[in-house]
């Protein structure tokens, strides 16, 4: 689902990915069964797959691992968040590896 949200055709969404309230960049990968809500994710960002990201900034190029849960967070340029993470009000920055 998309509603009220700007999501570019190149964008790919696997299966069971709910997108609401949500600006994409283009070139982004949505693993399946995660969910955006109220979010700007710039371009070439991967997420992963069980993934819950609310109230969010992703910037361009970042990689959200699988299972993580994210709100109210900022994931800066590049950076890549390890699996599992669970954080609330969190900016992620510095290059990820």
């Amino acid at each position: 689902r998309r509603d009220q949200s700007v999501v570019p055709e190149d964008v790919v969404a696997e299966e069971k990915v709910a997108i609401k309230g949500t600006v994409m960049g283009p070139g982004c990968t949505v693993g399946s069964r995660s969910k955006l809500n109220n979010c700007v994710i710039e371009a070439n960002v991967k997420i992963g797959p069980n993934c819950i990201i609310q109230n969010s900034v992703i910037c361009a190029g970042a990689t959200i691992e699988e299972g993580c849960s994210l709100n109210d967070c900022q994931v800066g340029t590049e950076f890549k968040v390890p699996a599992s993470t669970k954080a609330k009000g969190e900016s992620f920055a510095g290059g990820g590896e």
